[in-house]
């Protein structure tokens, strides 16, 4: 039943393509650098500005501290000073140089120098002291707080700010704080439709009281946004899994659930993990979040659990390891016994889906993100890549009729999600006649 999952991974690598049910979809055309408030774009420095912009959403963070350093040196404007910061504080806690996360901090509190209300300028700050990103000397929870506060005071239409803050409430269990920064970012329209759309769509499809795992931030937020804002399946728990690694966070997210915890509850469990990798003969880095994610699928495994355990189609497969196998329906990948795909669960889910609710960007003008500009996540391919595959299993399944029913609805929602030359449309359109054919 996982037929048309291969076909598409095989078509698509021979095409050189990405195929539409891969969660991260391929880098899309990258918008031009924002506008910066008393930078010419015509000028020396716009035009280093403009490069570094390039540089920075194609994550090569040292070619854009590189090119906004001459940026900052060539022009005038402040903000100049910020963006430096933030690449400078990205690099610096990517590699984790406290040199660079230092030097970051000093560039912001130029753009301050300049002006002392810039929102982006105590961003970096607050993100810069964030132990949770890079334990450094500096780190320090209250002047993360205080230049958050202060950040979204500058400006409280920021969503990047908001972010940060939704991070934060979910980092000290902060409930009012998570449920502002909630309400901002839908007021502000950070989340752009087809990003909503598809968090409305998994909500519906996640059995009663489920715990949901989720991946990161483009997933986690918009789900918790629409609970929140919308009151969509309150039921549900969604639980941000990179998150677990926190123990503050495991511990409460243990403890407002029911649910179990490893006994040991410590920011790293330095043991070896069975899963193994293909890098390190002795098994990758086994962390808090596995030990606590293999808590749960140990207790689902012996009924224990009291509530379903699903993964959002955004997870890592390897989250859930090899001690349960995974069904591919609809909107999750579920924790069972036995593989499958489950036809009638994915019919029910594309049915009457709206594809123009699922066109449109995928991320906001005013997201500073380079990672979510960079792999920009692909709400409308997930969803055509489901009904397709629901269209062939049914196909497969002798059910001719219900497989023409739901190819349409995929057709359909593929038009209007402005996708309807997607290829993964023909491969389905191949297998479905193949299968029928075959009886």
């Amino acid at each position: 039943m996982r037929a048309l999952l291969l076909a598409a991974l095989l078509t698509a690598s021979a095409l050189g393509t990405a195929p539409a049910a891969v969660a991260q979809a391929a880098a899309l055309e990258r918008d031009p650098a924002p506008a910066v408030n008393g930078l010419d774009r015509s000028s020396a420095a716009g035009r280093a500005f403009a490069e570094g912009w390039d540089a920075y959403t194609r994550l090569d963070l040292a070619e854009a501290v590189d090119r906004w350093r001459e940026a900052a040196d060539l022009g005038e404007a402040p903000a100049l000073r910020a963006w430096l910061g933030e690449a400078l504080r990205r690099l610096g806690q990517q590699v984790q140089e406290e040199a660079l996360v230092r030097e970051g901090g000093g560039e912001a509190r130029r753009a301050l120098a300049a002006d002392g209300c810039s929102a982006h300028a105590h961003l970096v700050l607050a993100d810069a002291y964030n132990g949770q990103f890079f334990e450094w000397s500096a780190a320090s929870a209250d002047s993360t707080a205080l230049h958050l506060q202060r950040a979204a005071a500058c400006d409280p239409d920021d969503g990047n700010v908001w972010m940060a803050v939704w991070t934060e409430a979910v980092r000290l269990g902060d409930a009012a704080a998570e449920a502002e920064a909630l309400d901002r970012l839908h007021a502000v329209g950070f989340w752009t439709p087809p990003v909503l759309a598809f968090a409305q769509w998994t909500l519906r499809n996640v059995p009663a009281d489920a715990i949901l795992l989720t991946n990161g931030d483009a997933d986690t937020v918009p789900l918790r946004l629409v609970q929140e804002v919308e009151g969509l399946r309150p039921d549900v728990a969604v639980v941000n899994v990179p998150l677990l690694d926190l123990p503050e966070v495991a511990r409460r997210t243990a403890a407002a659930h029911g649910l179990p915890l490893p006994d040991s509850v410590e920011a790293s469990v330095p043991r070896y993990d069975p899963r193994g990798s293909t890098t390190t003969p002795d098994g990758r880095v086994y962390s808090l979040r596995d030990a606590v994610v293999d808590a749960w699928l140990a207790a689902h495994a012996d009924g224990a659990l009291g509530r379903p355990l699903v993964a959002a189609i955004t997870i890592d497969p390897e989250v859930l390891g090899t001690k349960t196998e995974v069904v591919d329906h609809a909107a999750f990948l579920a924790p069972a016994r036995s593989l499958g795909f489950d036809a009638e669960a994915g019919r029910a889910a594309v049915a009457d889906l709206d594809g123009a609710a699922f066109a449109g960007p995928l991320v906001s003008a005013g997201d500073r993100s380079p990672v979510r500009r960079m792999l920009p996540f692909d709400p409308a391919g997930v969803v055509l890549f489901q009904a397709l595959q629901t269209a062939v299993t049914l196909a497969q399944d002798g059910d001719a009729v219900g497989a023409e029913a739901v190819y349409a609805q995929a057709t359909a929602f593929a038009a209007g999600a402005g996708r309807a030359d997607d290829p993964l449309v023909a491969i389905a359109r191949e297998w479905i006649d193949d299968a029928v054919s075959a009886r």
